[in-house]
């Protein structure tokens, strides 16, 4: 997760990873802009909306560390977040056409893989454009149930297009459940993390089932971390004045981003690795595709409008 990415949210909702490096990533203009009060806000706000979501353990891609100032900022709200985070400086591997090498291989030629603390290789399966909380919610359950469908989604194809019919379900909800929950905590060498003793949902024929097809944020009542509230009766314990300040940061950081043309996309990406137009869905009848809506204010009212 990219907590101090906060900022960003519904401006990059149809972003892409190319797009994301030039425009959003840390070769962008993001570290002239940013100030540390705005990274010490961001990363914050991103962790109450982990706690919000009964999150209380977090690795965070360390992506402020532009100044001392800025990793400061970022690390202290960590720190006042309330959570168990791992403040990760991080190293990327995506293989495949990304061309950015940092293999499981390399480093265990260099004996980093033998060392007391935990190495987590993330961004590295390949398979999504984005995995911090301004691309999606920071609720795990939600993130599992997307996993879940997709997965099968993608081993249904396989088989389908040898025109064979699926005669089972590729990935079942308790392996969900264990890449949600279990595995995270035992990849970060936390074994207690992750431990459910006693599922709440104790009606459910499959308790686990109902926690990944069923559960929402809204089923998160208390959240406690070293004893002490960080929401309490479905509501967030909050510093006062947080939301104020945070609004007026984003607004600041947004109206930037909204000012700074779309980058071009075209040619190629890296030397041997060409752009390509994705295909794009169509919803609606008649001409356009519902791709986005475009806001046209007048003196009286704004008007949602469907445009490609």
């Amino acid at each position: 997760m990219g907590l101090k990415r906060t900022a960003y949210k519904t401006i990059a909702s149809n972003t892409t990873l190319a797009e994301y490096f030039v425009r959003y990533g840390e070769f962008s203009q993001a570290k002239t802009v940013f100030t540390p009060e705005d990274i010490y806000l961001g990363q914050l706000v991103g962790i109450y909306e982990a706690l919000n979501a009964g999150v209380t353990s977090i690795l965070d891609h360390a992506h402020s560390t532009f100044s001392r100032e800025t990793a400061s900022a970022s690390l202290n709200a960590s720190m006042d977040g309330g959570t168990s985070n791992i403040f990760a400086f991080t190293t990327h591997y995506l293989g495949g056409p990304w061309f950015f090498a940092n293999s499981p291989k390399l480093l265990r030629d260099l004996d980093f893989l033998n060392t007391s603390f935990p190495i987590v290789f993330s961004h590295s399966s390949f398979i999504t454009p984005g995995d911090t909380h301004f691309t999606c919610s920071a609720d795990m359950v939600t993130q599992a149930r997307l996993w879940l469908q997709s997965m099968r989604l993608e081993f249904f194809r396989q088989t389908l297009n040898r025109w064979r019919i699926p005669g089972n379900s590729p990935m079942s909800v308790n392996q969900a459940f264990l890449l949600a929950m279990r595995e995270g905590g035992l990849a970060l060498r936390g074994p207690d993390i992750g431990v459910i003793q006693s599922p709440n949902m104790l009606g459910w024929a499959d308790p686990v089932a109902a926690g990944i097809m069923h559960s929402n944020v809204g089923d998160v009542e208390h959240v406690l971390v070293n004893e002490e509230w960080r929401k309490k009766d479905r509501q967030l314990v909050l510093k006062d004045g947080l939301n104020m300040t945070r609004d007026e940061s984003a607004k600041r950081i947004q109206e930037v981003w909204m000012q700074t043309p779309l980058p071009d996309l075209e040619g190629e990406f890296q030397p041997g690795a060409p752009y390509a137009g994705a295909d794009v869905e169509d919803v609606v009848r008649g001409n356009g595709r519902g791709y986005q809506i475009k806001q046209c204010h007048s003196p009286t009212a704004t008007v949602n409008y469907l445009n490609y």
